[in-house]
C-alpha cells in the first residue's frame, strides 16, 4: 500500500480481512483498538493486554507462541474461521476503550480520590 494519506488509512484498514500485530511487546495498541472500531478482526501475539481485546475466535486470534509458524497458523486459522469472528462484536470490545468511556472511567476514580481526601484540607495525600 505505501504511504498514503491520513485521510484514506481508515478505509484502507476497513477495506482488509484482517490486521497482524506481530509485538514482543505491547502495552494495549492502539492501532488494534483502531482496526477492530473499524470492524476487522485483529492477529496478535499475547503480549501486553491485548487478550483483553483480542477475544481468541471471536474478534481476532492470538499467537501465543512468538515464532514466524506460529503467526503463519494464525492467519491459516484466520482464513478457516473468518465467519466466526463478528464484525460487531470486534467494534463492540473496540468501544469499551474510547476515549469517552476511558475519560468517564478516569472522572469517576478521581471523584473517589477526592471523596476519600475530603474534609483534609492543607493535610498532605497519602500515596495511592
Amino acid at each position: 500500500v505505501g504511504s498514503q494519506p491520513r485521510e484514506r488509512v481508515a478505509s484502507i484498514v476497513a477495506s482488509a480481512d484482517v490486521v497482524a500485530f506481530t509485538s514482543f511487546y505491547e502495552g494495549l495498541s492502539v492501532a488494534a483498538l483502531e482496526a477492530l472500531a473499524l470492524g476487522v478482526p485483529v492477529i496478535s501475539t499475547d503480549v501486553g493486554d491485548m487478550s483483553r481485546v483480542v477475544l481468541d475466535g471471536r474478534t481476532g486470534w492470538l499467537v501465543s507462541e512468538r515464532t514466524p509458524a506460529a503467526v503463519e497458523h494464525a492467519i491459516s486459522r484466520a482464513y478457516r474461521e473468518r465467519t466466526s469472528v463478528s464484525r460487531n462484536e470486534c467494534k463492540q470490545v473496540a468501544a469499551r476503550f474510547s476515549a469517552e468511556v476511558v475519560l468517564r472511567r478516569l472522572e469517576q476514580e478521581l471523584s473517589l480520590v477526592e471523596d476519600t481526601h475530603a474534609g483534609s484540607e492543607g493535610a498532605p495525600c497519602e500515596p495511592v
